[in-house]
């Protein structure tokens, strides 16, 4: 996936996390602006990501130390993220941070799409991913933006009010059997 993708997904996820916690609007934009950061960040590893070119010295000193699609991409790397914003909640930072690790996770996903799949278990060397390889999407395809779509519906079903109309047709369904 290339890093517009992974934002627009990451900011998806941090619109649904904003709505489900009824968090206020600073907080909402704080939470989306967080989700938009860790769904860029794995791609750290990738000299011209979207992420690398904005934060170049950081990408810099990681190169010789990180391989792309290596730890950045696997669980060990999310679960290390997700505690260490858990520490730093219990330390008295803003739980708005959540929205990182959700937009971390919703790079793997994404990425879990494609045919390259990840090492989800690095260092072990066995790549996963959730579609076929034959139905998995190239990175910059039609496929690739079909997935963004999905998760922008996803943000209006969840995030929007949209399971009102669903409550409403399974209703309407219900009592007309």
């Amino acid at each position: 996936m290339n890093g517009h993708t992974h934002f627009v997904i990451g900011i998806s996820a941090g619109i649904v996390l904003a709505a489900n916690l009824d968090a206020n609007t600073p907080a909402t934009l704080a939470i989306i602006a967080a989700a938009g950061l860790g769904a860029l960040a794995p791609d750290i590893d990738t000299p011209n990501s979207l992420i690398s070119r904005r934060l170049w010295p950081l990408s810099l000193l990681s190169r010789p130390f990180l391989k792309h699609r290596g730890l950045t991409h696997g669980l060990l790397a999310f679960f290390l993220v997700s505690v260490g914003i858990l520490l730093a909640i219990g330390l008295g930072v803003p739980n708005v941070l959540w929205g990182f690790p959700a937009g971390w996770a919703t790079h793997i996903i994404a990425d879990l799409c494609t045919k390259d799949g990840l090492r989800l278990l690095w260092p072990k060397r066995r790549d996963f991913r959730v579609l076929p390889r034959r139905f998995a999407v190239r990175t910059g395809s039609l496929g690739e933006a079909i997935i963004a779509l999905v998760f922008f519906v996803w943000v209006l079903y969840q995030g929007f009010g949209i399971p009102s109309v669903h409550s409403a047709i399974t209703s309407a369904i219900q009592y007309w059997q």
